[in-house]
């Protein structure tokens, strides 16, 4: 089965849209926080101090939380289909099956960095302080590295596919 036929879902086309209505969400809030940032004055910025930790630990968890929760789905989907014949039936199975694990895997990872970005501009809001619209550019372009396209995901589908076997 194609993962893009029109009888199946088409999980690439899901993993776009919440991808990209991820990053959306902290774009139209990052100008409606440097338009209220206009009208104030700036102040000490100690929770730009905090809100930027938040930043570097999401990052970080971007990168190993979402890879601990897929290793352990795909682990679970292994002892399942451990005992089951290898038919294109059950591969394609195990090809959606993925797809939605990788699906997870991706919706974690950005929404750590979502997370850290909103709190990266409510600290601006309130301090106006450009150091979390940096921040907050950084972990945008963290969250468009992760985006979903197809090439990066039939890859990882398909290494997965290699390991059940």
């Amino acid at each position: 089965m194609d993962l893009d036929s029109p009888t199946a879902l088409n999980p690439f086309l899901t993993m776009k849209i919440v991808a990209f209505a991820l990053i959306q969400g902290v774009i139209i809030f990052g100008v409606i926080a440097v338009v209220m940032g206009l009208q104030k004055e700036s102040s000490d910025p100690f929770m730009t101090y905090i809100a930027a930790g938040f930043g570097a630990l999401a990052i970080v968890m971007r990168f190993v939380v979402p890879s601990i929760v897929a290793n352990s789905m795909v682990g679970r989907l292994a002892g399942e289909t451990s005992d089951s014949g290898g038919s294109q039936q059950q591969d394609d199975v195990q090809r959606n099956q993925l797809a939605g694990i990788y699906q997870t895997a991706m919706i974690i990872g950005m929404a750590f960095l979502e997370g850290a970005a909103f709190f990266n501009l409510i600290a601006y809001i309130v301090e106006v302080s450009p150091i979390s619209l940096v921040v907050t550019g950084g972990l945008l372009a963290v969250m468009a590295m992760g985006f979903p396209f197809r090439g990066r995901v039939e890859t990882w589908i398909d290494d997965q596919l290699r390991m059940l076997i």
